[in-house]
């Protein structure tokens, strides 16, 4: 008003365009928030799907295998449900990666044998290796199509996990006096299967994010008619109210940059906002109900081992003699107890090599 009183500038615009305008603006922000909804609500189901499928599996091995007392079986039942709780950890640690950084195979709850067996089997270049394994021996990397970034070996470890898993489960035949039934083995695998099938879902997430020309458009016609929509304002009437104006362009700014923001928290789940899933707080209660489990059916002492391995504070030292002595004279006591004739040929070798890699 100033200017075109005194400066005669005139600096009022037609409002018709800003009118189609924020039909179309309004179409993208919407648009925007319920695709980002929609994965994010698809992340919550797989995830509740993962959960599910890690108790059910415990809780199916327990059961199916509730009269085998002897040591191989209870060790046999450790592995199981260690393994299925690490393919739980390393999947949420894919999850959260984006926001942390922290590499799936680095997580402390991986015991020294999987850490070895995933130095064996990832695609990582001779540096990559010194720094996370100590050892610039790569084998699996000779069978490598390209070469692979740390993101994309990422990716790679909860399948590896699942694998393993997968070899435990039907060691049982070598393992347990009377085998499982057919019915029972397939239970079993096909509660990995649909671990495994939830994290290809994660992964078509994480690896197809929401297209960026559209969020370009989208803030780029949001900027701009946030910008201009009080000089639109200006012909509104002949007589402007400055007070309902200035109220006008604030509640439009809100609703508008507010909906972005939205759907910039809706696109990341897994962070540390207010608004994102606890999935290290469910995962933690998946893992408080397989130690009662394993509790339950093979006693205290074996539910510690478990909630020790699965302690976020463990560390890859390796290591010292007392810890050494210790394990020795645990798998003393083990093999004292009673158990069947051939334990000690069948006592459970978790992954027994079956390839050698140094050829």
């Amino acid at each position: 008003e100033y200017m075109n009183a005194f400066q005669d500038i005139d600096l009022s615009i037609k409002p018709v365009g800003h009118s189609f305008m924020s039909l179309l603006l309004g179409f993208l922000l919407v648009s925007r928030v319920n695709t980002s909804l929609a994965r994010m609500m698809d992340m919550r189901t797989q995830l509740t799907k993962v959960f599910k499928s890690c108790s059910q599996l415990v809780n199916m091995a327990t059961m199916y295998t509730l009269t085998e007392k002897h040591v191989a079986a209870r060790e046999w039942r450790h592995d199981v449900a260690y393994k299925s709780m690490l393919l739980v950890r390393v999947i949420t640690a894919v999850l959260e990666h984006q926001n942390t950084d922290q590499l799936s195979w680095n997580c402390p709850q991986i015991d020294k044998e999987e850490r070895q067996y995933l130095s064996r089997a990832l695609f990582l270049e001779k540096e990559k290796m010194k720094t996370h394994f100590s050892t610039d021996f790569c084998p699996a990397s000779r069978w490598g199509h390209a070469i692979r970034s740390e993101a994309e070996e990422c990716l790679r470890v909860p399948n590896i996990i699942a694998n393993r898993l997968q070899f435990a489960i039907m060691k049982e035949r070598d393992v347990l006096t009377s085998r499982l039934a057919v019915n029972e083995e397939r239970d079993l695998l096909f509660f990995v299967d649909h671990i495994l099938d939830a994290y290809t879902s994660f992964v078509k997430h994480i690896t197809t994010p929401f297209p960026f020309p559209l969020v370009q458009m989208t803030r780029t016609f949001l900027l701009f008619y946030l910008f201009s929509v009080p000089f639109a304002l200006l012909r509104s009437d002949d007589h402007p109210t400055y007070v309902a104006h200035i109220l006008l362009v604030f509640v439009l700014t809100y609703g508008f940059v507010g909906m972005e923001y939205v759907s910039i928290a809706l696109d990341d789940p897994f962070g540390d906002d207010d608004i994102d899933i606890d999935h290290k707080g469910h995962a933690s209660m998946v893992y408080e109900d397989c130690y009662v489990l394993i509790a339950e059916v093979d006693g205290p002492e074996h539910a510690d081992r478990l909630r020790a391995k699965m302690d976020d504070r463990r560390c890859f030292e390796s290591p010292t003699q007392d810890d050494i002595d210790d394990s020795l004279r645990e798998v003393s006591s083990l093999l004292r107890r009673e158990t069947r004739p051939d334990d000690r040929k069948s006592f459970y070798d978790p992954f027994p090599e079956s390839f050698d890699f140094e050829d």
